[in-house]
Parts: structure tokens; sequence; C-alpha cells
């Protein structure tokens, strides 16, 4: 048919490993399953829409799709966060002063959260301005998690870490 097909899976896993071999699996012995399923529609997909580079690399690695068929459509900020920032809510809030860089996703490996903190605490000396980053930990293992927090901990003039709020909140 002529008809486009168009996902956006929102795929992560923390599984990289273990989903390519069940997906694997599933193709081999020809089971039907949630495995199978994926790979089948992504296989048969025309244009596949992700939020990141590593969504993109995870899903080619796991279920041998085209790279040529994805498509990055980064998240955006809603208006109702720019008018929290012009109350001034957030910075007195946290007691930020105003030029500060601001990230907001979940932290984890694949986020780049640590080539992020390095690169801000390499060039701190020349911009002064705070890292702040907001986000729920879902590090892939407790190492990791601990070396984050030890860097905010040890880093607490050059970068704030606020656990993820709701879009609602205050």
């Amino acid at each position: 048919s002529n008809s486009k097909f168009i996902i956006s899976p929102n795929f992560y896993t923390k599984h990289s490993l273990l989903y390519y071999l069940l997906v694997k699996a599933s193709l081999f012995f020809q089971i039907k399953n949630i495995f199978s399923i994926k790979y089948f529609i992504l296989q048969n997909s025309n244009i596949i829409v992700v939020n990141s580079y590593c969504e993109r690399n995870q899903i080619v690695k796991i279920f041998n799709v085209n790279k040529n068929k994805f498509k990055i459509v980064h998240n955006f900020i809603p208006d109702s966060f720019n008018h929290l920032a012009k109350k001034k809510l957030f910075t007195n809030t946290y007691g930020i002063n105003p030029g500060y860089f601001l990230t907001v996703s979940f932290v984890d490996e694949r986020k780049n959260i640590f080539n992020l903190i390095k690169a801000h605490l390499n060039t701190f000396n020349s911009h002064k301005k705070i890292l702040v980053i907001i986000g729920d930990s879902r590090f892939s293992n407790k190492i990791n998690n601990d070396n984050f927090l030890g860097l905010i901990s040890k880093n607490m003039d050059k970068i704030r870490f606020i656990k993820g709020l709701s879009p609602n909140s205050d």
C-alpha cells in the first residue's frame, strides 16, 4: 500500500542485552510476543520518531532497524514554564540567581549526565554560572547513582540538583 506508517515508540530499557537476546530468540523460534511484535512494527514503519539520539541508537541496536528511518524530535518546554520564569518563582524558591544553565530530564547514563557535569566543571571558571539539574534519578546501577550524588555534593557551589517536579507544582 502507499500508506505511510509513522510511530513514536518512546523506548528505553536498562536491559539492552536482555532485550536484544529476547528479540533474537523470538524471531529465531518464531514466537509471537511483545518483542517480535515490536520488531515487526519497527521494521515495517516508514518513519520512527524518537526524542534523542540515544533512544534511536538503542532501538537500532536491539531491533536492527535502519538508522535512516528515524527522525529526532526533541522535547519542548510548555508556555506555562515561561510564565513561571517571569514570576521568578523558581529562582526565589530554590535560591538560585538568574543566569544559570538548566537541564530537565531523567538523570541516568543515557542522558549523558556525567559528560554534562564534566564539561560544566571544566568551563565553570570562564562563565561562573550554576548548572541546575532537575529530574528523577534512574541509573542502571547503584555505583553510577552514588558517583552522581558524590559529584553534586562535592560541587554544590557549582551544581544544584532538584528532584523531579510535577508540571503543575509551584
